[in-house]
């Protein structure tokens, strides 16, 4: 099988990390890693243009017909350079069998304030302690207020889910439709075979995994070593994992994010855990609809 990790970037100048892994049938024997990047452009050069205050605005308003207007530049931009990136690799979206993606995938419809129900489950999980890892509260659609700060990258996340459920290929209503569905409800390209991930919370449920003494950390240690072109980033992983720490590497994301994926790779050592809780602190939905929000899968036993 093989499975994409990206680790998301929105800011001009910066890029994608993208780490393709091609996994052999059983465990124990090399997987080959294959790295890209997908460079976002350079302001007022080819960086796609697009007023940010006015999107926030309307985000903040629930009106997502005019966020998918404004954001269409952005959309149409990434899918082009992920169709260059695939090229490069010599593959297309049919050879993919899971793509695994460090962004939120939609809009929240928290009526309290901002934060998906996903994000805001982690203490039913048991994710870190004093190690908690830090959500990042994804913009609400019905709260009424602007979620502060440039949160603009998350618009690159949500186009890369959306390119890849259509094959790379995209129009004004068909992303509108994305944004008021939500790409679990989308049809073509890989469909159901797109996750959503966070690195963070994998590291740290593994973590808390182990200490009630289910042991993935030494199989999630087996499959680093079998990993082949990747060694730095391994090293890198298994350090996070003893340390409680971020990774601090944004092509240890990547990998870790197609490592999230092993879940449907090698079903009898892994599984993915959706962060789901029936009751999330300070979250009241319009209504609860995990397959518009999005939900964050991790690596479990």
């Amino acid at each position: 099988m093989r499975t994409l990790g990206i680790d998301i970037a929105g800011g001009p100048g910066k890029s994608l990390d993208l780490a393709l892994v091609d996994w052999p049938e059983k465990t124990g024997t090399p997987a080959e890693v294959r790295w890209s990047m997908l460079p976002i452009g350079i302001k007022n050069r080819d960086y796609p243009v697009f007023d940010f205050p006015k999107i926030a605005a309307a985000t903040a308003e629930g009106n997502l017909s005019e966020v998918s207007t404004l954001t269409l530049g952005i959309v149409s931009h990434v899918c082009q350079r992920l169709g260059k990136v695939l090229e490069g690799l010599e593959i297309s979206v049919d050879d993919l069998d899971v793509v695994a993606i460090d962004s939120p995938s939609g809009f929240s419809r928290n009526q309290l304030g901002h934060g998906r129900a996903t994000e805001k489950v982690g203490r039913h999980l048991g994710l870190g302690k004093h190690y908690q890892p830090y959500f990042q509260m994804t913009p609400s659609v019905a709260c009424g207020r602007v979620r502060g700060n440039d949160w603009s990258w998350m618009m690159f996340g949500m186009a890369s889910y959306h390119c890849f459920s259509k094959s790379l290929k995209t129009d004004p209503d068909s992303w509108q439709s994305f944004l008021l569905n939500g790409f679990r409800n989308a049809s073509g390209g890989l469909g159901g075979r797109i996750i959503e991930v966070f690195p963070r919370a994998t590291t740290q449920f593994i973590r808390s995994l182990d200490n009630k003494g289910n042991r993935i950390g030494s199989n999630v240690d087996k499959a680093l070593g079998q990993l082949r072109g990747a060694e730095h980033e391994a090293e890198t992983i298994r350090w996070a994992l003893n340390k409680g720490n971020a990774t601090g590497s944004d092509r240890a994301d990547a990998l870790l994010a197609a490592l999230t994926a092993l879940g449907i790779v090698y079903p009898d050592q892994f599984k993915m855990v959706a962060l789901r809780h029936n009751q999330p602190s300070k979250y009241a939905p319009i209504p609860s609809d995990w397959d518009r929000e999005g939900v964050i899968y991790v690596l479990g036993a």
